[in-house]
């Protein structure tokens, strides 16, 4: 016990500064992490946003069909730019509920 002791004494600062090290490392690591995810959904909105607005503009007297492959052509490239990854139902997802609120919402 008395070694026990001793050792505390001798190194327990040591301990502690290592154990505060890990604690604050994981901490920023978790916070780094959701900070990304929130900024990497953000900027897919946004993107989304633009490739269809500019589809809306660009090819206004195509069908919504071609309208949707050029969205979504235009989506996944300047995403990939960004190294951000997006599957095609989520590419999808966007650009459909986006589409949604330009129409304001009426499903007529």
């Amino acid at each position: 016990m008395k070694e026990l002791f001793l050792f505390f004494i001798q190194y327990g600062k040591e301990l502690l500064a290592f154990t505060l090290y890990i604690i604050i490392s994981y901490i920023s690591i978790k916070i780094k992490n959701i900070y990304n995810s929130y900024i990497n959904e953000h900027t897919k909105k946004n993107i989304a946003e633009l490739c269809v607005n500019a589809c809306e503009q660009l090819h206004s007297n195509d069908t919504n069909e071609e309208k949707f492959i050029y969205a979504s052509e235009n989506l996944k490239q300047i995403l990939l730019e960004k190294n951000i990854k997006l599957s095609d139902t989520e590419i999808k997802v966007l650009i459909e509920s986006f589409c949604y609120s330009l129409e304001g919402g009426n499903n007529d």
